[in-house]
């Protein structure tokens, strides 16, 4: 497999209700199981770590790593180098998933894979690329992945 990490947004994971505290998607849990079985590492990406329960992320392990940038410095295709290069992985190995285009678009700017993963159908504007329904259905043997 050419992919050796998974970073992940973590609006593609939590579910956040108004007023109510967040919940992971019934999806994550087996697609973490997934790639750990295939020996991916699994990172999250965020605007705003404040906006979940620090104890959610439990549920993956000590191992996860959760990294927050503020929105313009994710807009820079550096950030996302630096980053890529701290964790000794080149950009073209790592596969970006997200449920907005923007985030996205920053991350194959800077050569990493993308997928996006409908959470939200209401508010994508524009679906380029590679789209899911879940995490779960997530084909990994199709070459639009990797392209």
């Amino acid at each position: 497999m050419i992919v050796q990490a998974v970073w992940v947004d973590l609006a593609a994971l939590f579910q956040v209700r108004t007023g109510g505290a967040p919940e992971l998607f019934a999806d994550v849990l087996g697609a973490f199981e997934h790639w750990r079985a295939q020996g991916l590492r699994v990172v999250g990406i965020t605007t705003d770590a404040r906006r979940y329960d620090p104890r959610l992320f439990s549920f993956f392990g000590e191992a996860f790593v959760v990294i927050e940038r503020p929105l313009p410095q994710w807009r820079q295709t550096q950030t996302w180098l630096d980053l890529a290069e701290e964790m000794e992985v080149s950009p073209e190995r790592i596969l970006f998933i997200a449920s907005t285009p923007m985030l996205m678009g920053f991350a194959r700017r800077a050569g990493l894979r993308t997928v996006g993963v409908m959470r939200d159908p209401h508010t994508m504007a524009v679906l380029d690329g590679y789209w899911a329904d879940t995490l779960t259905d997530i084909d990994w043997q199709d070459p639009r992945i990797f392209e």
